[in-house]
């Protein structure tokens, strides 16, 4: 994927990232909740109560499984966009991260930089290529 498209999905990614962590805390949350429901009604003696726990635990584990999987490949996306940044000049920098990271747009970017419009679009463009030959 090019690095405009990888740029531009970097909010997305960390949206994404906090819903499957806030999943992951639910699916955990959970597991405490049945774990200490089976624990008091396993003496009362029923039956079939431990098969549902324990296939409810079982499913849990497997969606957290998958969610820190993701999860996991979305920190990695997010390590390398950052990284590439890093090797771009301070004010190049701060215009890729202004742009791509908080959503601003450029006209905005030029006034965090003082920078004009133009000057703003012509950085902006040298450090794109930049990201491009890395």
């Amino acid at each position: 994927m090019d690095i405009v498209k990888r740029l531009k999905n970097f909010r997305s990614l960390v949206t994404e990232l906090e819903y499957l962590e806030n999943k992951i805390q639910g699916i955990r949350d959970r597991q405490t909740s049945i774990k200490s429901s089976s624990d008091t009604t396993e003496g009362s003696g029923c039956g079939g109560n431990t098969d549902k726990v324990g296939g409810s635990v079982t499913d849990l584990l497997y969606s957290q499984e998958l969610y820190l999987e993701k999860a996991e490949l979305i920190k990695k996306e997010l390590e390398a966009i950052e990284s590439a940044i890093e090797v771009l000049d301070p004010i190049e920098r701060v215009i890729i991260r202004a742009k791509y990271v908080d959503g601003e747009p450029l006209e905005s970017v030029c006034c965090i930089v003082g920078y004009s419009y133009r000057q703003t679009k012509r950085r902006h463009a040298i450090a794109i290529k930049k990201l491009e030959q890395n």
